[in-house]
């Protein structure tokens, strides 16, 4: 059973720091009434790579090149994870400083290898999940947090060519019946800051709760010239992160395959098993496809991904693209082998459940950054990049639908 919102009628706000009234929905490209400075230039086509800003190398950025990538969504988080430290007046960033020195480091170098950078914050300081949004105290400070956060990176970043788009928020979450938290307070009060600051630089905002692509059904229409509408692409939940705190792969069921009988959630009794397949995407995709054609708005599917160890993920991967393509959406997959992680400050070794590097089968969990293998999930996102280089399509299926067995109850 899918989450269900009333739309909201005639919603939405318009940013006033831009100074421009727009009577009429905007798409993705530039209108003619322009700000002080034109917008980053974006490729006709974004397919790239969702990974943490916390190591992403020189040595990262060539390795994406030479896959033909041409976007990267970076996201930023407080550290020490678990126990960060707080941000001050005299450096409102200093939470994020181990991650932002990735970004010094390697920008510069993105604009000469033609990477396009997203740039979200995730871990915010203050931030609790669901648990934050019923501490009303919590709440007030941390609502003040993300426009604080904005505006000194704004100021900060604002020099870096690479650098062509701010995700507001990374997965915005409230309780049921509370999504003006987010549209109304939190999403607005932050691009009224970074507009402050940058009146140009494209924005990208994901519905609430968690990105799911069916919270386009109440999302309002933000009146900003430059933004990108953007949703996270894990469905059927169930599947793609199954057996995700396992620790023995000789272990793990193979019982949850794609095409198949799946649930969305399987620690949700509410959510029935149904068949699976790029047609049932389609259904849960819908959402998205009506807020597209209605307002023509520019989508990017911020992430999307599988554990490596689902049997039939590079089908899963290989539909899902297929559908990006056929809607003109842009992309960004997690999973991309870089040679650094949190809870590895040598870089030399990983958790490998989302690594596209590592086959299905290999046992290990904890292993290098690349398996020294290429398995089929990392081909076929291979086959998908190399589309930005030939100016080409990614070959839809065109192959006919698996017969659907009856789903049992």
């Amino acid at each position: 059973m899918m989450l269900q919102r009333k739309p909201l009628q005639g919603r939405g706000w318009l940013i006033g720091a831009l100074g421009i009234a727009f009577s009429t929905a905007l798409g993705w490209a530039a209108p003619t009434t322009a700000g002080p400075a034109a917008p980053p230039v974006l490729p006709a086509r974004m397919r790239g790579v969702a990974i943490l800003a916390y190591g992403f190398t020189p040595e990262s950025a060539r390795r994406m090149a030479a896959d033909h990538i041409n976007c990267v969504r970076l996201q930023i988080d407080a550290r020490p994870l678990g126990h960060p430290v707080a941000p001050t007046a005299a450096d409102p960033l200093l939470p994020y400083r181990q991650d932002l020195a990735f970004l010094h480091q390697t920008l510069p170098l993105c604009a000469k290898l033609g990477l396009h950078v997203i740039v979200t914050p995730g871990n915010l300081y203050g931030r609790k999940l669901d648990v934050f949004w019923k501490q009303a105290d919590d709440a007030r400070r941390f609502r003040a947090y993300l426009p604080q956060f904005w505006t000194a990176f704004a100021r900060e970043f604002k020099n870096y060519p690479a650098l062509v788009a701010y995700d507001v928020f990374n997965e915005p979450n409230y309780p049921p019946g509370g999504q003006g938290i987010w549209y109304d307070d939190m999403l607005p009060n932050a691009i009224a800051a970074i507009r402050k600051i940058n009146p140009t630089i494209w924005l990208v905002v994901e519905p609430g709760p968690w990105a799911f692509p069916e919270g386009f059904q109440t999302m309002p229409l933000v009146h900003d010239p430059y933004v990108i509408y953007s949703f996270h692409w894990y469905y059927p939940h169930g599947y793609t992160h199954q057996y995700l705190r396992s620790q023995n792969l000789a272990q793990i069921p193979r019982d949850r395959v794609y095409p198949g009988v799946l649930r969305m959630f399987y620690d949700n009794p509410i959510h029935k098993p149904e068949y699976w397949n790029k047609q049932t995407m389609q259904r849960y995709l819908q959402p998205v496809v009506d807020f597209q054609r209605q307002h023509h708005v520019r989508i990017l599917v911020g992430e999307f991904g599988v554990i490596r160890w689902a049997p039939g993920a590079a089908q899963w991967l290989a539909d899902s693209m297929s559908l990006f393509e056929q809607h003109g959406w842009d992309w960004c997959v997690i999973g991309y082998p870089t040679p650094w992680a949190a809870n590895s400050p040598d870089g030399s070794r990983t958790w490998t459940g989302w690594n596209l590097s590592y086959p299905a089968a290999d046992p290990r969990i904890i292993g290098p950054y690349l398996s020294g293998k290429t398995s089929d999930r990392m081909q076929v996102l291979q086959q998908g990049w190399r589309a930005n280089s030939a100016q080409m399509p990614v070959p839809l299926d065109t192959r006919p639908p698996a017969p659907r067995p009856t789903v049992s109850h």
